[in-house]
C-alpha cells in the first residue's frame, strides 16, 4: 500500500526544540509534550508538567522488514532533518537503505502525528517500523486484540505480537500510566492495511514496535509508506480514548446498533446454547429458559463428517431438519455452522476451480495456507480460498441461499472469518484480500437480509455485517490452565464492538458440567468481555438440564436471570472500578459482573465463583464440598475455582469441620462403602516456590556432555532456549538448533534438534523433620500433539547423596512430579530442575510448563493437631488416618462433632461403612467386600452398588464411554518388603480399548500387561512399598474409548511379596 505523504500534512504545524543530545527532540503541544530520541518516542509530559513516562534513551531507531528480516537503525545513526524528520540511513549490510520518520503536531486535534516512508536499493521491502518505549512495566497496556488484552508487569510472555486486522481487532492501543491518565496511539487508516503491534519486554520496560506492511507480493517492492499514526494524552479512564477512536471509526463505517439491526430478533437474543440434533434436550431447555431469547448453535448438522468435504452444505444429518422444525415450534432461533473460505483438498472444486486462488503465505516458500487435522483418518486438509475471488463469493453465497431455503435456519456461523491474510497472490479479480473479506460479508447480508451472521471472532472488516461474534481464550483453548496467562482480558474490544455485535461462546469453550476447572478458567476472561450466557448441552441428558449441578447449575441460573430480566450490555453507562463488565435490565437496574467473580443486580447476588482464597466466611455453600463449619468454608485450593451458591450450608449433614494443621484436601473419592479424602500440604508449609523465581534461583544451560553454562535469569534466546517464570509457573524451552516462533494465530513454529537441557537451581537448608518436593508438569497447550514431549527432572543433592525423579510427558494435562526429601532432613541441599527435549532429542515445538515447583514441610504444630467432623446420617462407622483404624462411635464427642486428636500430618483420611477386610499377603482377595461404582466419562456417578465380592462381578458390565471403579477396603499386616499386585481379567468378548488403573489410597501404582490372549489379560504392578494398616485399593476400568459395552467374565486380584 502506497500513501501519498502530501495528503497527510495539511493543517499541521511543527515545533521542535533541541535537547541535550543530537538525536533527541522535544515537541511541545497544547498542555503536553513528547520526547523523541532517534525516531523512537521515549517520553511524554502531561498537562500538570510532570512526566507521564520517560525513558533514558532509545535502544534502537526506525526499522524495515527486508527479505523477511527486521533491520533496525542504531540510535547514533539517526539524524534529524529540518522539517522534523528523523532520517535513518545506516543499516548493517544494506547500503542505500533509508527510512524517514516524520513527527508533527496537529494543532486542531492536539495530537502528535507520525508518518514514515522507506526506500531500499534492493527489492523485497515488506514493511517499515517505528517504536515507542521502553514503557514502564507497571503501566497497563490495553490492546483490542484477541477479545481485549491487558499487558502489565505480571504478563509472563516476553514477546507478544498482534497482527491487524486479524487478531489486533481495532488499530488502537492505550497505555494507562495511572488509573486516571495515560496516552493513546492509533492509526488513521480507513483502508485497513496490514500492521503489526509487537511488545518486547526488556529490563527497562516494554518496547512497542509498530510495523506497517506493503501488500504482498514483496518481491519487486523497493518503497513503503504508512498512514498517519496519532498519539495523544488523556485524563479519565480508558474509555476516554476508546470513545474518541470509536467515534472516528464509526463516522466513516456507519455500523448499525443492535437495536436497529435486521433481523429484529437479534436484539432480543440473550443466551446461546450449543446443541446437536437431540430434540429431547430442547423440551427440557424450553422449561428452563424463554426460547424466544435463546439462539441454538448447531455445530454438527451435515451428513458429512465435521469439517470434511467443504464447501458441501446441501446434505443433512438425519436428525437435523426434525430438530430445526421442533426448535422453531418451541420458539428457539437456530444457527448452523459453515466455513466461509474453506475447500477440502479432496473436493472436486479444489483442483477444478480454486487451486489458483488459494491463499499463500507472503513469506518463506509461499505455501498454500490450510487447516490440517491429521489426528483423524483420513486426514482433513481444508485450504483457504482468498475471498477476493469473485467465483468463490458467487459460489459460497449461492450455497448459503440454498441452505437457508432448505433448512429455514435463522443464522449462519461463519467459521474462521476472523482470518485476514496478506496473500502472496496479490490482487485477485482486482481486489485485495481485505476488500474480499468485506465483499463476501456484504454480499451475504444483501442476499440474506433476514439471516443473522456470526463470526469466529470479530475485527474492523467484519463487525458492520455481524450480529454475533464468538470469543476465544487463546491461552486456554488447548486445554491447559496457566493462571499467569489467563485473566488478562480487558473490555476494550467489547466497548468498541459491543454496541453492534453480541459476544457468544466459542464452540470449543468448555462445558461447566464436563470440564468445570477449564470452564472457570475461560470465565476469567469471558467475565471482562461481556460474553452473554453460553451453555453447552451436547451429550447431556434432559434430566441434567432440569437438575443441573455445580458450574452447570450456575450457568443455568445466570441464563435464566438474563432472560427473565432481559439483560443487555451497558458499555456507555456507569462503570465502577471494581466492575468487570456492566449490563442493564429492561427496567433499568444495573447488573454487574464483578472483578471478584460475582454477578450482582441492585445488591442481589446472582452467582459467584470462589478462587484465589483458602477460606471464606460467606454464609452459603459450595456444592459437594465437605469442608466447612458454621463460621467458614475452608480447605480451598487458591489456584482452583469453586461454584458458590448463596443457600446456607447444611450443618446437620456429614461434613468435616476441621482438618489437621498444614494440610488441605486434594481429592475426594466416594462409594457406597467408603469415602477417601486425599490430602496435600497447604501453603503454610511452603519453604520456597521456585515458580516465583526467588532471588536465590540461578539457572543456565547444560549441553549433551553435561557441561553447564550459568546465565542470568530469565533466559531467553540463548541457544534458542528459554526459562521464564512468575505466578508460580516456570515456562521452559530446551536448547535447540532453531528458535521458537509463533505464527499469526499464535501457534508455535519451529523444527529443531535438542542441544541439551535448560535448568534452574536453588540451594537451601531443610529443617529437621519430613519435607517434600511437590510440583506438576505438562506441555504448553500450543505444543500438545505437535511436540513429541519433554523430560522434566528434579535432582536433589547434599554432596553425599543424590535423589532424582524424571517425568516424560507430551500432554497438556498436568502430571505430578514429586520427590520425598526425608533423607535430607536438616541438611543443606541443592535442588536442580532440568527440562530437556526427551528421549528422541527432538526439540520441535517443545515448550513446557512446570507448575509450582515447591519444597514443603509440615506446618508448625501439625504434629499434634485434630480432626473434627459431623457424621450426620452418613453410613460411616470407621475412620482410618494414615492406616490407623478408629471406631467412630468411640471417638470423643463435642456436640454433634466427633474429634480425633493427636494426629500426625496425615496423607489421607478413609471413612468406612464396615470394618476393612483383613487381607493376607500373599493372598487372593476373592472374599473381600467390594463396591462397584459406574461413572460417566466426566466422573459423575451413574450407578453404584456395595456388598459384592470379586467373583460376583462376573457378567458385570462396564458401559461404553463410561468408567467403573472397584473399591476394596483392606487391612494389611506390617509388611517388610514391597508388594506386587496381580490382576487377572477375562472379558466375555475382546475389548482392546479398555484401560486399567490401580491406586492405593489415591496413589497410582504402575501396571504392566505381561500376558495377553483374546479377551484375557494379566497385569502385574511394579513392586510398591505399602505400609501396614488400613487403606483403599481401587481398580479403575476405563471404557471411555470403547465403542460397545464391556462384559466381565472374571476378575481376580492377588497380592504377593515374592517378585
Amino acid at each position: 500500500m502506497h500513501y501519498p505523504l502530501s495528503c497527510f500534512f495539511a493543517g499541521v504545524f511543527v515545533l521542535l526544540q533541541t535537547a541535550q543530545a543530537d538525536t533527541v527532540r522535544t515537541l511541545e503541544a497544547d498542555g503536553w509534550s513528547a520526547t523523541v530520541d532517534a525516531g523512537t518516542l521515549t517520553g511524554l509530559t502531561g498537562p500538570d508538567g510532570r512526566p507521564l513516562w520517560e525513558a533514558p534513551s532509545a535502544p534502537y531507531g526506525p526499522g524495515v522488514v527486508l527479505d523477511e528480516k527486521t533491520l533496525r537503525a542504531a540510535p547514533g545513526d539517526v539524524r534529524w532533518g529540518a522539517d522534523g524528520t528523523a532520517v535513518a540511513s545506516s543499516f548493517a549490510g544494506v547500503d542505500g537503505l533509508r527510512v524517514n520518520t516524520r513527527f508533527t503536531l496537529d494543532a486542531q486535534r492536539n495530537e502528535l502525528v507520525v508518518e514514515q516512508e522507506a526506500s531500499s536499493p534492493q527489492p523485497g521491502l515488506a514493511g517499515v517500523e517505528w517504536s515507542v518505549g521502553p514503557l514502564p512495566l507497571e503501566s497497563k497496556i490495553i490492546i483490542p486484540a484477541g477479545g481485549g488484552t491487558q499487558i502489565d508487569a505480571d504478563t509472563p510472555e516476553r514477546v507478544l505480537s498482534f497482527n491487524y486486522p486479524m487478531f489486533w481487532e481495532a488499530q488502537l492501543a492505550i497505555v494507562q500510566i495511572t488509573p486516571d491518565k495515560g496516552f493513546y496511539l492509533w492509526s488513521e487508516d480507513s483502508e485497513h492495511c496490514f500492521k503489526r503491534l509487537q511488545l518486547v519486554r526488556t529490563d527497562a520496560g516494554w518496547m512497542m514496535n509498530l510495523t506497517v506492511y506493503n501488500y504482498a507480493p514483496f518481491d519487486t517492492l523497493t518503497t513503503a509508506r504508512t498512514p498517519p499514526w496519532r498519539i495523544g494524552v488523556y485524563q479519565g479512564d480508558w474509555r476516554v480514548p476508546a470513545k474518541a477512536y470509536r467515534d472516528w471509526r464509526d463516522a466513516f463505517m456507519h455500523p448499525l446498533p443492535l437495536t436497529r439491526q435486521q433481523p429484529s430478533w437479534v436484539a432480543n437474543t440473550r443466551v446461546q446454547v450449543l446443541n446437536d440434533g437431540d430434540t429431547d434436550r430442547l423440551e427440557a431447555l424450553a422449561k428452563q429458559l424463554d426460547p424466544s431469547q435463546v439462539l441454538l448453535y448447531i455445530l454438527h448438522w451435515r451428513k458429512q463428517e465435521f469439517d470434511r468435504d467443504y464447501p458441501e452444505y446441501s446434505e443433512f444429518a438425519q436428525t437435523t431438519l426434525p430438530m430445526i422444525k421442533r426448535a422453531h415450534e418451541l420458539g428457539f432461533r437456530v444457527m448452523l455452522h459453515v466455513n466461509h473460505f474453506s475447500v477440502t483438498d479432496t473436493h472436486s472444486s479444489f483442483r477444478e476451480k480454486y487451486a489458483d486462488v488459494i491463499t499463500r503465505s507472503p513469506f518463506g516458500q509461499h505455501e498454500m495456507l490450510a487447516y490440517k487435522n491429521t489426528r483423524i483418518k483420513p486426514p482433513i486438509v481444508n485450504y483457504y480460498v482468498n475471498p477476493a475471488s469473485r467465483a468463490w463469493r458467487e459460489d459460497f453465497v449461492g450455497r448459503m441461499k440454498e441452505l437457508v431455503e432448505l433448512s429455514g435456519v435463522d443464522a449462519l456461523h461463519l467459521d474462521q472469518n476472523v482470518h485476514v491474510h496478506n496473500d502472496y497472490n496479490g490482487l485477485i479479480d482486482g481486489m485485495t484480500y481485505v476488500q474480499g473479506v468485506q465483499a463476501l460479508h456484504r454480499e451475504l447480508r444483501e442476499a440474506l437480509p433476514q439471516v443473522a451472521l456470526c463470526g469466529e471472532g470479530v475485527n474492523e472488516l467484519t463487525f458492520p455485517y455481524l450480529s454475533f461474534a464468538q470469543r476465544t481464550v487463546w491461552s486456554a483453548m488447548r486445554g491447559t490452565i496457566d493462571r499467569s496467562s489467563i485473566g488478562n482480558g480487558h473490555p476494550v474490544s467489547a466497548y468498541l464492538f459491543r454496541p453492534y455485535v453480541k459476544f457468544v461462546g466459542w464452540p470449543g469453550y468448555p462445558s461447566g458440567y464436563e470440564q468445570p476447572q477449564l470452564y472457570a478458567a475461560w470465565w476469567e476472561d469471558y467475565r471482562s468481555w461481556g460474553v452473554i450466557p453460553s451453555i453447552k448441552v451436547l451429550r447431556r441428558a434432559p434430566d441434567d438440564l432440569l437438575e443441573p449441578q455445580g458450574f452447570f447449575e450456575q450457568q443455568m441460573d445466570e441464563a435464566r436471570f438474563w432472560t427473565e430480566n432481559r439483560v443487555d450490555q451497558d458499555v456507555d453507562g456507569r462503570w465502577p472500578p471494581d466492575v468487570a463488565f456492566p449490563f442493564l435490565t429492561a427496567d433499568g437496574r444495573p447488573v454487574y459482573r464483578m472483578k471478584d467473580r460475582s454477578t450482582l443486580c441492585a445488591g442481589e447476588e446472582i452467582s459467584r465463583t470462589l478462587s484465589d482464597i483458602t477460606a471464606t466466611d460467606l454464609p452459603g455453600h459450595v456444592e459437594g464440598w465437605l469442608f466447612y463449619n458454621k463460621d467458614e468454608i475452608f480447605g480451598l485450593n487458591p489456584v482452583q475455582w469453586y461454584p458458590y451458591f448463596k443457600e446456607p450450608r447444611d450443618l446437620s449433614a456429614f461434613h468435616i469441620e476441621q482438618l489437621p494443621e498444614g494440610v488441605r484436601p486434594v481429592a475426594v473419592t466416594a462409594s457406597v462403602a467408603s469415602l477417601l479424602v486425599e490430602l496435600e500440604a497447604d501453603d503454610s508449609g511452603v519453604l520456597v516456590d521456585l515458580g516465583n523465581m526467588p532471588e536465590r534461583l540461578t539457572g543456565g544451560l547444560r549441553d549433551t556432555s553435561g557441561q553447564e553454562t550459568l546465565l542470568e535469569l530469565p533466559i531467553e534466546g540463548r541457544s534458542n532456549a528459554s526459562l521464564l517464570g512468575g505466578g508460580g509457573v516456570l515456562r521452559l524451552t530446551p536448547p535447540g538448533t532453531a528458535p521458537m516462533d509463533t505464527d499469526a494465530e499464535g501457534d508455535l513454529v519451529n523444527k529443531a534438534q535438542g542441544l541439551g537441557e535448560v535448568f534452574a537451581r536453588c540451594t537451601l537448608t531443610l529443617p529437621e523433620g519430613p519435607a517434600q518436593f511437590l510440583s506438576e508438569v505438562g506441555m504448553d497447550g500450543r505444543a500438545e500433539k505437535k511436540s513429541d514431549g519433554m523430560d522434566f527432572t528434579v535432582v536433589v543433592s547434599d554432596g553425599e547423596r543424590t535423589a532424582t525423579k524424571t517425568v516424560f510427558t507430551a500432554l497438556g494435562a498436568r502430571q505430578p512430579l514429586n520427590l520425598d526429601l526425608a533423607p535430607f532432613a536438616g541438611r543443606e541441599v541443592t535442588v536442580t530442575l532440568l527440562a530437556g527435549a526427551g528421549p528422541a532429542n527432538d526439540a520441535t515445538k517443545d515448550q513446557g510448563l512446570w507448575y509450582h515447583p515447591r519444597i514443603v514441610t509440615s506446618a508448625p504444630g501439625a504434629e499434634d493437631s485434630a480432626l473434627a467432623f459431623v457424621s450426620g446420617k452418613s453410613p460411616w462407622r470407621w475412620l482410618a488416618v494414615d492406616g490407623e483404624l478408629m471406631e467412630i462411635a468411640q471417638l470423643p464427642q463435642e456436640g454433634d462433632r466427633r474429634l480425633a486428636s493427636g494426629l500426625p500430618t496425615p496423607d489421607c483420611l478413609l471413612f468406612l461403612a464396615q470394618a476393612p477386610f483383613p487381607a493376607e499377603v500373599p493372598g487372593v482377595l476373592d472374599e473381600a467386600p467390594v463396591a462397584y461404582t459406574v461413572m460417566d466419562r466426566y466422573g459423575y456417578v451413574e450407578g453404584e452398588r456395595g456388598g459384592l465380592t470379586l467373583p460376583r462381578l462376573s457378567r458385570a458390565i462396564v458401559p461404553a464411554g463410561s468408567v467403573v471403579r472397584v473399591d476394596i477396603p483392606l487391612s494389611l499386616q506390617e509388611l517388610t518388603s514391597p508388594v506386587v499386585v496381580e490382576i487377572d481379567l477375562s472379558l466375555a468378548a475382546p475389548s482392546p480399548q479398555l484401560k486399567l488403573e490401580l491406586r492405593w489410597n489415591g496413589h497410582r501404582i504402575t501396571l504392566h500387561q505381561e500376558e495377553e490372549e483374546p479377551g484375557s489379560f494379566v497385569f502385574r504392578s511394579e513392586p510398591v512399598d505399602i505400609p501396614g494398616g488400613v487403606g483403599l485399593l481401587s481398580l479403575t476400568l476405563d471404557a471411555k474409548a470403547c465403542r460397545s459395552d464391556v462384559t466381565l467374565a472374571s476378575l481376580e486380584v492377588l497380592m504377593d511379596t515374592d517378585f
